[in-house]
């Protein structure tokens, strides 16, 4: 995945978070349902955004820090290949 594309997915996971907050479901269900995704791809992506898939909430900032630094790591791993 993109550094775009996993933004824009933070982007949707916390806004949905922010609007349905009354709702009590953890963060795989959040993105199983708000994707169309089957579980085990949710717990993928909100291991790649750096969301614990069992919390009940979703930060932006928590999000855009962990895809910062997995780009930061990919990057300082090409320049040493």
């Amino acid at each position: 995945m993109s550094i775009e594309q996993d933004r824009r997915d933070a982007v949707i996971l916390a806004n949905v978070r922010r609007i349905i907050k009354k709702t009590r479901q953890h963060n795989w269900i959040l993105a199983m349902e708000t994707f169309g995704f089957g579980s085990t791809r949710a717990w993928e992506m909100c291991a790649r955004l750096g969301l614990d898939p069992e919390s009940r909430t979703t930060s932006m900032s928590t999000m855009f820090d962990h895809i910062e630094r997995n780009q930061v790591a990919a990057n300082d791993h090409k320049v040493a290949a």
